[in-house]
């Protein structure tokens, strides 16, 4: 919990395979403190947390890579680094580029345009000490039929999780008229498992539409 990955943007500087992990100092301090000594270096295999894929960031000291505990993937028990399934890293890996753009954001609510459907993913809202993220740096919603890229603004200040939503569905449907079922929003909401799902639809005629509501 103490340890948050930092947000903004950066890029991936290099890929690896079979990484080494060389621990930091205040790592092996930490772990010697719990009487859990590390050594300074640890070498690929399946002791290392690292996993069999690593894309080193801009951001000094972290990267994107594997693991070899998967049940931890998704909780806040790393020291900001970001992993992923095994299976997850496998594909992923060899699919980027090194140079590609990374923008870290914290947005437990998430609305975009899938065809005629407004999908929603949700995220359980978590205690940061960042501060709030450059609107800039918060990450486009990609319309899949166009490609164009309208631009999705929430902050990362502690709110209810239905103000995400309302200032997510306002940004996302700037341009284009939309209607969320806010049953299924509810519902979402309730899960909060980052699962995307269908939470609303495009309108053709939006003024006919809110005249008959």
């Amino acid at each position: 919990m103490d340890w948050d990955t930092p947000l903004g943007a950066t890029s991936v500087i290099s890929k690896v395979r079979n990484p080494s992990w060389y621990t930091p100092q205040s790592v092996r301090d930490e772990h010697a403190a719990d009487g859990r000594p590390l050594p300074r270096i640890v070498p690929p295999g399946p002791q290392n947390p690292l996993g069999k894929f690593a894309m080193r960031l801009g951001l000094p000291g972290y990267l994107i890579h594997g693991t070899n505990r998967p049940a931890g993937v998704g909780m806040r028990v790393t020291h900001g680094c970001i992993r992923m399934f095994p299976e997850d890293i496998e594909f992923f890996f060899p699919n980027v580029d090194v140079n590609t753009q990374v923008r870290i954001i914290n947005a437990p609510v998430k609305l975009g345009w899938f065809g005629n459907e407004l999908v929603m993913e949700v995220h359980p809202v978590l205690e940061s000490s960042e501060p709030e993220v450059d609107a800039e740096l918060i990450a486009a919603d990609v319309d899949v039929d166009t490609g164009d890229e309208e631009s999705v603004e929430p902050d990362v200040q502690q709110k209810d999780p239905l103000t995400y939503v309302t200032e997510q569905f306002i940004a996302v449907t700037n341009m284009r008229a939309g209607q969320l079922d806010w049953k299924e929003v509810e519902v979402l909401i309730g899960r909060s498992d980052g699962v995307p799902a269908a939470a609303g639809h495009g309108i053709k005629n939006a003024a006919s539409s809110a005249a008959s509501q």
